[in-house]
């Protein structure tokens, strides 16, 4: 019998070490229910981390297989609960006949998305790399279980547009930036940590409740590369707006610079002080996030640069070896391969100190970023909201003074007036 338990994470310690205690505690000392729990512990902490540093849709699931002394063997499940509750664990019960279980993937609904295979397609600056993403789901709105197409960098970029546009107030995930320096952007490196960014950003999308229902969502991981080619380039923006838009644009920047001229542009901020702390405190979070950021890279640099100084020490000694005697030469040939081994070490622990540590603190300041943008949006809109009501009150008492007079366009401002109200709803 296979039996499923959810814990939190302080409760899910305290009841794997009840069991690895009971477990050893027919055979074994409290010293080794100790040891065996902490080695538990140390994996399951470390897992726990990782998947929250990438904010993952996966669940983390500790199974303790246990074998009697007869040889039957049962399965416990410990499953963390600040994590999703996994589309695909089923249950088995000891009732006649076969149910299906609420958490198998028919009746659980589930979205998963990859993105794997990273290939540079184009020569020069034509040159681009596309990824291959996998989606695997059960919503009804989805062509089928199993979906995979061909993206690159720039529709990714599409789709946080469309929905940082559509999704007003709602935090979209942050993309990783472009390479600055063109002999990078083709590494095997930055590759890999572009394409584990993008895998990040689309599941943090596929797992919110409100984005995974996003039309652009289905399309993105839909549409074929001609669809997604044809909506990039059909993408509105202020480069692609009508003359009259434009017009208007122009029209509303020369009013606002008149305002601010003639003195009569007030800011206009909100006075909540629980959204004023928040934002106080997003905005001190970036710079402690950058900072850290900061020494994060220079400390990965210091080793490779440390680890590149042993490979040429490790050389240079190999080569004074095999210019002295027997005895003297081994030594310095034994030092150089020394120095090589420690510089490879180095170097992979350097790329460990890059994947693990510095680019989840880059994707940190990436994300309250992001944040800022969407507090902007915030801030916007309340600026807009404060300056229509006071459009309205303003076309209110033109309209009573026209009403008052008997005036022939009194039809007219009453028109501006609903229109105006109107826009406030």
């Amino acid at each position: 019998e296979e039996k499923i338990h959810y814990f939190s994470h302080t409760h899910l310690r305290t009841k794997i070490f009840q069991v690895i205690s009971f477990l050893v505690s027919t055979d074994g000392t409290p010293e080794q229910s100790t040891a065996h729990t902490r080695r538990i512990l140390e994996t399951y902490t470390c897992l726990r981390s990782q998947l929250q540093l990438q904010s993952s849709t996966l669940t983390l699931c500790l199974i303790l297989r246990l074998k009697s002394r007869r040889g039957s063997s049962r399965s416990i499940f410990f499953i963390d609960s600040t994590f999703p509750k996994p589309a695909m664990l089923t249950t088995q019960r000891s009732v006649s006949g076969s149910s299906q279980s609420p958490r198998s993937p028919s009746s659980q609904p589930y979205l998963s998305v990859s993105v794997t295979d990273p290939v540079k397609l184009g020569n020069g600056v034509q040159a681009y790399i596309s990824y291959r993403v996998i989606t695997k789901t059960n919503f009804p709105e989805y062509q089928g279980p199993e979906k995979i197409v061909i993206r690159r960098y720039s529709d990714f970029v599409w789709l946080r547009d469309r929905l940082f546009e559509k999704y007003k107030g709602v935090f979209i995930p942050p993309l990783p930036e472009k390479s600055a320096v063109e002999k990078f952007r083709f590494s095997a490196e930055f590759i890999e940590m572009r394409r584990q960014a993008l895998d990040v950003f689309v599941n943090r999308i596929a797992s919110h409740h409100e984005l995974q229902q996003s039309e652009d969502l289905r399309t993105f991981l839909q549409a074929d590369e001609e669809t997604m080619e044809r909506l990039r380039f059909h993408e509105t923006g202020i480069f692609k707006k009508k003359p009259a838009d434009l017009m208007q644009i122009f029209k509303d920047v020369q009013s606002k610079v008149s305002d601010v001229v003639l003195g009569k542009e007030k800011p206009v901020e909100e006075s909540n002080p629980e959204y004023e702390k928040l934002k106080h405190y997003i905005f001190e979070l970036e710079n402690h996030l950058a900072e850290a950021q900061k020494h994060a890279y220079r400390l990965v640099k210091r080793h490779r640069e440390l680890g590149q100084s042993l490979s040429d020490f490790g050389k240079a000694a190999k080569l004074l070896g095999a210019c002295e005697g027997d005895a003297l030469g081994k030594a310095f040939t034994e030092l150089g391969a020394k120095s090589e081994a420690l510089s490879i070490r180095l170097q992979k622990e350097a790329h460990q100190l890059l994947m693990n540590f510095e680019e989840p603190l880059k994707d940190y300041v990436r994300a309250v970023q992001s944040i800022k943008a969407t507090i902007a949006e915030r801030a916007n809109a309340f600026r807009q909201q404060c300056e229509l009501a006071e459009t309205i009150k303003l076309k209110e008492i033109n309209l009573e003074k026209l009403m008052l007079t008997r005036s022939d366009r009194v039809g007219e401002a009453e028109h501006e007036y609903k229109g105006a109200s109107q826009l406030m709803q």
